[in-house]
Formats: structure tokens, C-alpha cells, sequence
């Protein structure tokens, strides 16, 4: 895991460059709830904010520990009901 541009993504693959003074390309995948999968490739050594998500920075997120059951719950219908919603609008606007 990485975090480039303010984002989460996980590394499909490293390409080494053909010089050694060449930045590495990185090719990733965005795990954040609103880009999914989106794919980016960065050269590594040019981004600004580029960072090794550690081990260590999830036993901080770990630290603040779970919500309580009917909290995710709520969340989780919350989710259910907007896709649901949402499904149903774009089903009336297309007639």
C-alpha cells in the first residue's frame, strides 16, 4: 500500500527503469471508496507526497478500535438503501 496524490492504492507492479538514473514506473490501483480500482502510474521519484504505508500506520488506525455493531449496521443499510435509491431513479429518468 501507498499513498500518492492524497490517496490509498495498492501496487500491482513495479517496472524497472531501462537506465539507472530513470525513475521506477509504478503501476497502482486505488482502493479508496470513491475510485476503486482506478488505475494510475507514477513515476516514483517525481511525485511530491509519495509514501510506504507501513505496518505502522494501521496499528494507529487499529488504536481507535471498532464501532459498535448497530453503528456499522446503520452505516451499512445507509449504503444498501442510497444503492437501492439511486437504482430505482436512474430506472424512472431513462423512460
Amino acid at each position: 500500500m501507498v499513498a500518492v496524490r492524497q490517496r490509498l492504492y495498492l501496487v500491482d507492479s513495479v517496472i524497472s527503469p531501462p537506465n539507472p538514473s530513470d525513475s521506477l514506473l509504478v503501476q497502482l490501483s486505488c482502493v479508496d471508496d470513491d475510485a476503486q480500482g482506478q488505475p494510475l502510474e507514477v513515476l516514483w521519484d517525481h511525485e511530491l507526497d509519495a509514501q510506504v504505508v507501513t505496518g505502522e500506520a494501521w496499528d494507529e488506525i487499529a488504536k481507535r478500535g471498532f464501532d459498535p455493531t448497530n453503528r456499522f449496521a446503520a452505516y451499512l443499510n445507509t449504503l444498501r438503501w442510497n444503492c437501492v435509491t439511486f437504482a430505482r431513479y436512474e430506472s424512472f429518468s431513462r423512460r
